[in-house]
């Protein structure tokens, strides 16, 4: 907001994160120059963030170097995700996906929110202490926490590991708060929550999802197993908050002509990665065997390598949600 100083009204400048405070004290729009009094002492780094408190900024949402990186580097080295740290209205989000065309399938766009199903990412500043100390401060281990308990899908680390004395600590101890977190949370109490608030009716899909749940906390299953082509099931799984791990199998789809046959990337494989409590396992596909054999040699592929990753042990109990024809089935299989 402006300062007002004798009548007159100057505006701030933040810098890193509002680390550093400036006071405007006059411009010169010809010259393109602005007159500041820094009013505190800190180190300001390289490539650090500007902020302009009470200004409507028209700036661009992606600059030209923005759009170069993203197309040149981003697009050729196969990104999976983009996070618009800028955003101020829905057409923001739509612009980049003009910029990506084709590719808009295979990259993620931050955005809202728990009950549409969609990733929630919490970020900046999160061990802050952790650039300079070892350890990070209460309130810190407190606000990851508590990120947690909120609904956020991921909590991220930007200066902690980029220029941070203590990079891999800080992944460990913040990785340590999630799983301390983690246990505390009621999921039972968790899913009726989230189900109450969705809108009805539900899509056949999501109807499915939210048994794949209901039933996994009914019968204490230790895992969920989901086989998907696109992902789009395991995530509707993980939107209801599972209290147990959720195997997300993508199975690849194989196209098959007369001379060439073509198979589906990874992305999805990839996307699962940002949802709350998914795990993705990529998994051969068959162009030659029937689609009943498939399943069940996926299914037989998941649950063994569920029990290698320690997701599950002989006897337990496991829900597995896949297709049958034209159908989707949710059923419980015993791990042996």
């Amino acid at each position: 907001m402006p300062v007002s100083v004798g009548g007159v009204y100057l505006y701030r400048i933040l810098k890193r994160d509002g680390t550093i405070s400036f006071t405007v004290l006059s411009c010169d729009t010809e010259k393109g120059l602005v007159l500041c009094r820094c009013e505190n002492t800190a180190v300001l780094g390289e490539r650090k963030n500007v902020n302009l408190p009470g200004v409507i900024v028209d700036l661009p949402t992606l600059t030209e170097k923005d759009k170069e990186d993203i197309m040149k580097w981003g697009v050729p080295n196969k990104i999976d995700m983009i996070a618009l740290s800028f955003v101020r209205k829905g057409s923001d989000l739509v612009e980049v996906r003009k910029l990506l065309g084709e590719h808009a399938k295979n990259i993620l766009l931050m955005s809202k929110c728990n009950l549409q199903g969609k990733p929630v990412v919490t970020a900046t500043q999160m061990l802050e202490s952790m650039i300079k100390s070892p350890r990070p401060t209460r309130a810190e281990a407190t606000d990851v926490a508590n990120a947690v308990l909120d609904g956020t899908d991921c909590v991220m680390l930007s200066g902690e590991t980029a220029a941070g004395a203590y990079p891999e600590l800080a992944v460990q101890t913040m990785a340590r708060i999630c799983i301390e977190a983690e246990n505390t949370i009621d999921y039972r109490a968790l899913f009726k929550r989230i189900i109450t608030n969705v809108p009805v009716p539900m899509s056949p899909l999501e109807s499915l999802a939210s048994s794949a749940v209901r039933t996994a906390i009914s019968s204490k299953a230790s895992l969920i197993l989901v086989l998907t082509r696109g992902g789009s099931t395991a995530k509707l799984v993980a939107k209801y908050r599972p209290g147990m791990p959720i195997l997300s199998v993508v199975v690849p789809e194989i196209k098959t002509g007369l001379f060439d046959w073509s198979c589906s990337d990874e992305s999805p494989a990839h996307h699962s990665l940002i949802f709350r409590g998914l795990v993705p396992v990529l998994i051969a596909g068959s162009a030659r065997a029937s689609h009943d054999e498939s399943t069940e040699e996926a299914i037989e592929f998941a649950l063994q390598h569920a029990k290698e990753k320690g997701l599950c042990k002989n006897g337990d109990a496991v829900v597995a949600l896949h297709r049958v024809g034209t159908a989707s089935i949710v059923k419980i299989v015993t791990v042996n």
